[in-house]
């Protein structure tokens, strides 16, 4: 049986739900989650077996390694370096995974604080969809030291079927922001086209076939052909 470890989590929501319920669940590790004023998905972690910490220096004396999933980096900076933060309960030797899709300089200056006091970070953004996360197939792309990826490459494993490294502290933020970019870049052309097409009268059906067949196919427009064609727009969420 792989070894059970003492793991925090901040952050349960929409993606952090389904990675913390895996890390507790399919990983079979001692999962504590912070306390938000969104209970329902608090709720359900504890009801599955989860304790609650009220701050975040509570949740780091809980665990060995902690994660934060939150919207950005001057949420992980308050709950690393605030009042009662991370900083106030961790020991030396946890191990700071930062989900969030994040600013890689903060990322780096947070990582150095909590170097000197005898931790680590790396940071590990989240790529797909909520679904992915409930179903433990995410992407995450990581940055930091190798010894340390490796250390918490088992705890990553429960929520996410590709890991790719990206380098030093930071560099799984940056290459996230690429990809990001590149992403929506693509789905601005799309549309943009799409409505060139549309009141051209283009027949958009057919328009489909002829993208999915040219060099302008790809993962972003697979997931918008559906939306094209009927309206369903779930492949997109």
């Amino acid at each position: 049986m792989a070894e059970q470890l003492r793991v925090g989590f901040a952050g349960v929501g929409l993606m952090g739900h389904g990675a913390a319920r895996n890390i507790l669940e399919r990983g079979g590790h001692h999962l504590t989650v912070l306390g938000h004023r969104n209970r329902a998905p608090v709720d359900d972690l504890v009801r599955r077996g989860a304790r609650e910490a009220k701050d975040m220096a509570e949740l780091a004396a809980a665990a060995d390694i902690v994660f934060t999933c939150v919207p950005s980096s001057a949420e992980v900076e308050a709950l690393v370096l605030g009042p009662r933060g991370l900083l106030a309960g961790m020991r030396p030797g946890m191990v700071l995974v930062d989900c969030t899709t994040a600013d890689p300089v903060a990322t780096r200056r947070i990582g150095a604080e909590i170097a000197a006091r005898g931790g680590a970070m790396i940071d590990a953004p989240l790529g797909r969809t909520p679904k992915e996360a409930e179903e433990g197939r995410l992407s995450t792309y990581v940055g930091g030291d190798p010894a340390t990826i490796e250390r918490v490459r088992p705890v990553l494993a429960t929520y996410a079927d590709t890991i790719v490294v990206c380098g030093g502290l930071g560099a799984g933020t940056t290459a996230k922001l690429i990809n990001n970019s590149i992403t929506i870049g693509t789905c601005a052309v799309i549309a943009e086209a799409l409505a060139t097409a549309s009141k051209l009268g283009v027949d958009m059906d057919a328009l489909c076939d002829v993208l999915s067949a040219g060099g302008a196919n790809g993962r972003m427009w697979q997931m918008m052909m559906p939306w094209v064609r009927s309206g369903d727009d779930s492949h997109l969420k």
